[in-house]
């Protein structure tokens, strides 16, 4: 079965620091509740949401179509996350990156927010062995 990725990349300077203690990130949690909660505000069901060893998952519905949202930081000393967005349905809609890029710009403290296509993030993280959303993590402990 094919997915379909997108992947947005953005810094914060809303922690004074970030950091990964026993494979768990207290940030990438604040961060991803903060998320699920904005999106359901604009009426974005998230409905399932879950704090793991390797990042932040959200379950969304959008336009009666399943994705999954991953949230992990990237670069813990540059405050620097990623988001993946992934469907196995259907390309990722570009109003759902739209709507999510509005909630990340809705707060002040993100910064240096970038879209990238899933030939671009392979480009960027090709040396650091970054196959999918599971592997965002590696990128920091890589830093």
């Amino acid at each position: 079965m094919k997915k379909y990725y997108r992947y947005l990349i953005f810094q914060t300077n809303r922690f004074i620091q970030v950091e990964i203690t026993n494979g768990y990130c207290d940030q990438e949690e604040e961060m991803g509740k903060e998320l699920g909660d904005n999106l359901y505000k604009i009426g974005i069901r998230a409905t399932t949401d879950s704090a793991t060893d390797w990042g932040y998952v959200i379950d969304i519905i959008y336009m009666n179509i399943k994705y999954i949202l991953y949230l992990a930081v990237i670069h813990s000393d540059n405050k620097a996350f990623a988001i993946c967005l992934e469907s196995s349905e259907t390309d990722i809609h570009p109003d759902l990156i739209s709507e999510i890029i509005k909630v990340l710009n809705s707060d002040a403290r993100n910064f240096n927010i970038t879209l990238l296509s899933q030939e671009e993030w392979n480009q960027k993280f090709i040396r650091q062995n970054i196959g999918g959303p599971h592997d965002m993590r590696k990128i920091a402990e890589n830093n």
